[in-house]
Formats: C-alpha cells, sequence, structure tokens
C-alpha cells in the first residue's frame, strides 16, 4: 500500500480493551461531539467491519440517544421480500400507464412492512411511479446512502462507505475483521476499501481496534489469536491490529490507549 499524501484529516489510532469497551467509549466520544456542537450528525461516518460489529454499534448509538441510521446493503430477503420484489420490477418494466404509483404501489406491494426496503424508502418522496420506485430501491438495496436532508449519523460498512465526511470513526481494525479471509483477490479489495474509508475524512480519522475478545467469540467471528489467555475464568483471544495500519507507515501515528484517549477528550 503506497501511504503518501494518503490521509489528508487529523488521525488518532486507539487501542481498548475489548469489544465492548471500544464500541461504548466510541459512542461517548461521538455523543461528545455532538454535544459540543463540533460536528453535525450526518457530517459523521461510523464504520464496521461487519453486519454484527454495525447493529453493535447502532445500539450503543440508541442507549446515548444519537441520530444514527444503518446505511447498509441487503445481503439476504425473506420471500415475502423477494416476491415484492418481483412485482415492483415487473410493474417497471410493465406498462406505465397500468402500473399503481407513489404510495398506493409502496403500500400494495407491502413494501413499507418490509425491513429490506426500509432505508431505500428513505429516498423516496412518495410520488415515484412504477420505474422511478424500482431504480431508487435497486440501487439502495445494494448500494445504500444517506438520504440528502436527514439529519443523521450514518453506520455503514468499510466496503459501502460512499462519500467523504469531516470526521470517519473506524471500529474493530483488527486482523480477522479487517481484512478477513485470506483469499489473495478479496484482501486487495479490503485493502482498497480500508483506503477510500482513510480517504473519506475531511477533518478527523479515528481508527480503532481492541486487544482481546473472548475466544468463543474470536472463534465464531474467525477473529485469530495471537495467544490465548484466562481471565477471571474465562478464556479470552488476544488478537493483532489490522495488518493494513502496518502498510501506512509514517502517516499512521503511534497507538494511545483508550483511557489516554479519554482524557484528551475530557472524557475520563
Amino acid at each position: 500500500m503506497s501511504s503518501n499524501q494518503l490521509i489528508s484529516a487529523k488521525v488518532s489510532c486507539v487501542k481498548w480493551h475489548d469489544p465492548t469497551d471500544e464500541i461504548a467509549n466510541l459512542v461517548r466520544f461521538v455523543a461528545g461531539m455532538l454535544a459540543s456542537q463540533r460536528v453535525e450528525p450526518r457530517d459523521i461516518a461510523f464504520v464496521a467491519p461487519n453486519y454484527n460489529w454495525a447493529a453493535q454499534i447502532k445500539q450503543a448509538c440508541d442507549v446515548c440517544k444519537i441520530s444514527a441510521t444503518l446505511c447498509l446493503p441487503v445481503m439476504r430477503m425473506t420471500d415475502a421480500e423477494l416476491d415484492a420484489f418481483a412485482k415492483l420490477k415487473a410493474y417497471a418494466q410493465g406498462p406505465a400507464e397500468t402500473a399503481p404509483k407513489g404510495m398506493s404501489l409502496v403500500h400494495g406491494l407491502g413494501l413499507d412492512k418490509m425491513s429490506a426496503f426500509s432505508h431505500a424508502l428513505l429516498h423516496t418522496d412518495g410520488l415515484e411511479d412504477a420505474a422511478a420506485l424500482w431504480r431508487i430501491v435497486n440501487e439502495q438495496i445494494k448500494h445504500p446512502t444517506m438520504p440528502r436532508l436527514m439529519e443523521t449519523m450514518p453506520i455503514m460498512l468499510t466496503g459501502a462507505l460512499e462519500g467523504s465526511y469531516e470526521m470517519v470513526v473506524m471500529a474493530a481494525c483488527v486482523d480477522g475483521l479487517l481484512p478477513s479471509g485470506t483469499d489473495a483477490e478479496a484482501l486487495e479489495q479490503q485493502r482498497q476499501a480500508f483506503i477510500r474509508a482513510l480517504q473519506a475524512a475531511r477533518k478527523r480519522l479515528i481508527i480503532s481496534s481492541f486487544t482481546r475478545v473472548d475466544a468463543a467469540i474470536a472463534t465464531a467471528a474467525h477473529i485469530p489469536a495471537a495467544r490465548y489467555k484466562t481471565e477471571h475464568a474465562t478464556k479470552v483471544a488476544m488478537v493483532s491490529p489490522s495488518r493494513f495500519l502496518a502498510e501506512l507507515g509514517a502517516e499512521c501515528p503511534s497507538t494511545v490507549g483508550g483511557q489516554t484517549f479519554l482524557r484528551e477528550h475530557n472524557l475520563n
């Protein structure tokens, strides 16, 4: 990875104790930034390595009453969702004059009752014809973006981050999560997605990792362990930061501990 002039934002690399510690305190940091009005919710992108981590971040944001929206590609649909999707496509490809429009179309297909389409519908105004609604839904389930006028913080996957933000917070930058797998082509795709996420930050970039995770979680998430320890009668896996950080060279500052990071921002 060439790191020459890669990052334009101020960078902090932070290491936490475990995933719970990481997510809770990153969300505290974001809440503090929002409370001080240094940044608006839609100007922050919270980036997660996978759906599970994104869901945990959303839960922590809800606890802290931060307006946040999961902005994630739809990976799987139920049979009912697939049926509604096929019917919408058929309407879009059929005669426009005979197809329902606007909210009549949305309600008729039950799109507003199905989670697969909830994010896409945020991009509609209820007046679209079948062809326009199909284009929006088809694009948003594959490449979700934040609705233009929504004042909420997007939670995105590393590989799906679009656009630029004043602040980008990258969680769980740990080998096994970022990158995941061993396939060479997939590894390069993840490397390029990581670079795009770094470059998406205009003013502030937080690159976060943790040092240990419950051994059962590590196994389930395919996070390799450098070694194992027993802490408080629980087996934990000691894990390594993402190899992509080392590839940044001089552009990656020294990592600070979570408590030091919190003290620097008057949150300790």
